[in-house]
């Protein structure tokens, strides 16, 4: 219905400061005003203009140029909004006689009108005191009330209504459909509607088809569900993905975000499979691959790379589904959480600056404040610690940022035993501690969890090369580049140094050149140390410069930063002093033999 009468109005009122005292509400000034708004919008009569360029304008407070189809915060907000309500109302507000409830799709709420027998029955029983349990003589009303007095009182009686009391409440759960709205009257006006969207919060969702074969294929059904099935543990390796195996569920449709689609065809005596990974709620093609020769016996030792190759492509971070959720995502806002920070804060490597660096601390924070249990947030706090670290924004307090770090990644450990990412973030703080055999400790468990990953397997081979051992470091670095086709920016740094270490100058002066300079300052000093070798004056003031520019915090001690970087001795010595005569300036104590400040 439209309209509220008078004593329907008060009680919703009363109803909506109740949900505003909720910590999750009265913490966000925001989150209150906007649902305040819309509550009382709605009763008033007015819930036909809840659009979002209204709300916009009213609730935050937007110019009358903002374009709800190209800024989402008011979807953003919302989505958050009904994250809270599902909250409150599955532990404070039980009892409350109306429901407030956002549904997708609109920004008008309705209002559920619950009787107390309904609230009763949908509050669990251990939030209940003696006096609220619905057996107690004195909630109960009529005849089941005089009979319950005459009961005797022994001690035998209680644990028996309780068991009749939870016999009851499982039927009841079993005889209610999971998708069933509460039972009440729900009280209406008409809607607004805007787009469904994911919950962002969340990590993007993967189903895996079976593999489309034909009767004739010489693919057996066997292996065909086998590369289906590997496929699937593959990439549920990696935290940034929530994987469903459709052959196991037995449906075809779970729901979820994509969905990777594969096909058998057949060329003389080789099998060519082909991929199509797809968006499912606009049925767009994100990407698609074929693998061709396959053998026809496509034994386990013959499915590996495959297996591989998809795990990697689609689950790593930076990878497809990764680099497409983030295009969809709304824009950066103050009010993120879950697994968008951890997209945002990823993204930060892309191009790191002292800022972007704070705004992702801080949105990690933001989640860990919500939701202390996220072993994936505190693996990321660790990650974010620790390139600050190296960096040096946390020069002030080197040993406060890695107990900070080391804090935070034991607590992602503790949380998900069995996640690599956290054993990442775990090696990774001991590492810089100068905990090694406890840092490769945590490596090899890592791996051995998710031995698709190349970014832990590029992590710890460029943590055995900062430590001198370069066979171990290469045998990693190289496994991990065989299996993508394009190796990341960063990781040409460790190429490079094996190659500077061996003292071979033409393949350092490749590889340096592939660093990415703008994303590290090791790109930087790669290149000033391969531009020098080589003769180019002009490029090693140009890459000087932009050390000095772009990094400040790491060229202001050169030294200090190889040092929390965990290089070994000889190691950082010959770059200093190869620093040194390419007109770098370093700080003489820090140079072995005399040479410094220049």
């Amino acid at each position: 219905m439209d309209t509220f009468d008078a004593s329907q109005r008060e009680a919703i009122k009363a109803c909506l400061e109740n949900v505003l005292r909720e910590p999750g509400f009265a913490s966000s000034k925001l989150l209150t005003r906007f649902l305040r708004y819309i509550v009382t919008e709605t009763i008033e009569g007015r819930g036909h203009r809840l659009k979002g360029y209204n709300i916009a304008l009213s609730v935050f407070d937007k110019g009358e140029h903002f374009n709800p189809q190209t800024n989402s915060v008011v979807r953003v907000e919302a989505t958050r909004m009904r994250r809270q309500l599902a909250i409150y109302y599955a532990k404070a507000g039980i009892l409350d006689r109306f429901e407030i409830r956002l549904n997708r799709g609109t920004y008008v709420p309705v209002f559920i009108e619950r009787t107390v027998k309904q609230a009763a029955i949908r509050r669990p029983f251990a939030d209940r005191s003696p006096l609220e349990s619905p057996l107690h003589p004195e909630t109960l009303r009529g005849p089941s009330a005089s009979l319950m007095t005459k009961l005797p009182a022994g001690r035998w009686l209680w644990p028996a209504l309780a068991a009749v009391a939870i016999a009851m409440g499982a039927v009841l759960y079993l005889a209610v459909p999971r998708s069933a709205p509460p039972v009440g009257t729900e009280l209406t006006a008409s809607s607004a509607s805007t787009d469904d969207e994911p919950d962002w919060t969340m990590p993007p969702s993967i189903s895996i088809a079976r593999l489309e074969r034909p009767e004739d294929s010489p693919l057996s059904p066997a292996r065909a569900e086998a590369l289906a099935r590997e496929t699937a543990s593959a990439l549920a390796g990696f935290d940034s993905l929530r994987v469903f195996d459709e052959h196991a569920a037995n449906t075809a449709s779970l729901g979820a975000e994509y969905r990777l689609i594969g096909s058998v065809a057949r060329t003389a005596d080789r099998l060519t499979i082909s991929f199509r990974l797809i968006h499912t709620a606009d049925n767009q093609i994100v990407w698609a691959k074929s693998f061709d020769e396959l053998p026809v016996a496509l034994n386990a030792e013959n499915r590996l790379p495959v297996v591989a190759s998809l795990a990697s492509t689609l689950g790593r971070i930076h990878g497809v589904v990764f680099a497409d959720r983030f295009k969809r995502m709304p824009e950066f806002t103050d009010s993120a959480r879950g697994f968008a920070c951890i997209i945002y804060s990823s993204r930060y490597f892309n191009a790191p600056t002292l800022a972007k660096f704070s705004i992702a601390q801080e949105c990690i924070e933001r989640t860990l404040r919500e939701d202390p249990k996220s072993s994936s947030s505190h693996a990321m706090q660790a990650i974010l610690i620790l390139d600050g670290y190296v960096k040096g924004y946390a020069v002030e307090a080197p040993g406060e940022a890695l107990s900070l770090a080391l804090g935070a990644a034991t607590q992602a450990v503790e949380l998900k035993p069995h996640s690599a990412r956290a054993h990442q973030a775990l090696f990774m703080a001991r590492f810089f501690d100068r905990r090694f055999d406890e840092a490769f400790e945590s490596a090899q468990r890592a791996i051995a969890l998710n031995p698709f990953s190349i970014e832990i397997k590029s992590r710890v081979g460029g943590a055995y090369i900062l430590r001198g051992q370069n066979e171990k470091g290469m045998a990693l670095l190289s496994d991990a580049a065989g299996i993508v086709e394009t190796k990341a920016g960063w990781l040409e740094f460790y190429f490079f140094l094996d190659a500077y270490m061996r003292g071979d100058d033409e393949e350092a002066r490749r590889h340096a050149l592939r660093v990415s300079a703008t994303r590290t300052p090791l790109g930087s000093v790669a290149r000033i140390i391969a531009s020098h070798r080589n003769g180019k004056d002009a490029a090693t003031a140009k890459w000087i410069a932009h050390l000095n520019d772009q990094f400040p915090e790491f060229s202001s001690d050169i030294s200090g930063a190889l040092e929390r970087l965990a290089m070994i001795e000889p190691v950082k010595q010959r770059m200093l002093a190869d620093l040194v005569a390419a007109g770098v300036t370093v700080k003489s104590s820090n140079l072995v033999g005399g040479r410094g400040e220049r």
